[in-house]
């Protein structure tokens, strides 16, 4: 692993910590995704204003015209992304850390506004997957299955090469400490 990704191993468990802000995975893709909202804000406030402003001077045509329209349909989409982005973009600032232990693997966010730690007990999760879409990797933990499976992002933030470092070295902890967890790949590697 990278220097920027610590791993420790201790009493069975293994620890994987590292610092979003230190290991990005695109910052063309971010730099793009923070100008379209940028540019989203204000066209937003200046739809908002014009509505209202359109409801003082003529509040009688406002049932009968498209602003009704705009405000019902596209205002509060638009207002939904200007808010949430922020919250959504806030996780790149988070340190975390994954452990994985004999019970569960856990997942944990610090950082402003981080979410509580998520942690899948491993008598849940039939497999953690290392899924190849294209050119990028991610890893996933697929708990249940048939109609009942379900797919969880393990992390998001990390690029390609370091989710499949991250896949391996998990997988080698559990083949060393005889852990019960299966592992697979999907897709095709590039």
């Amino acid at each position: 692993m990278p220097p920027e990704i610590r791993v420790t191993e201790a009493d069975g468990t293994l620890r994987i910590e590292w610092d979003n802000r230190r290991v990005l995975k695109d910052g063309w893709g971010c730099l793009c995704i923070v100008v379209a909202w940028v540019l989203l804000v204000v066209v937003t406030l200046a739809l908002t204003l014009g509505f209202y402003h359109s409801v003082k001077n003529r509040p009688a045509e406002l049932l009968n015209g498209h602003d009704f329209g705009e405000i019902c349909c596209l205002q509060p989409f638009a207002w939904s992304f200007v808010l949430l982005l922020p919250y959504w973009f806030s996780s790149r600032l988070w340190r975390e850390v994954i452990e994985v232990s004999r019970d569960a693997i856990t997942h944990t966010r610090i950082g402003w506004r981080a979410p509580k730690p998520t942690v899948y007990l491993l008598a849940e999760v039939s497999k953690l997957a290392l899924k190849w879409d294209e050119s990028e990797a991610s890893v996933f933990v697929v708990m249940g299955s048939g109609i009942w499976r379900a797919d969880y992002q393990l992390v998001q933030w990390l690029g390609t090469a370091l989710q499949e470092q991250l896949f391996l070295t998990i997988r080698e902890f559990a083949a060393r400490n005889a852990i019960p967890l299966a592992f697979d790949e999907w897709g095709t590697r590039p």
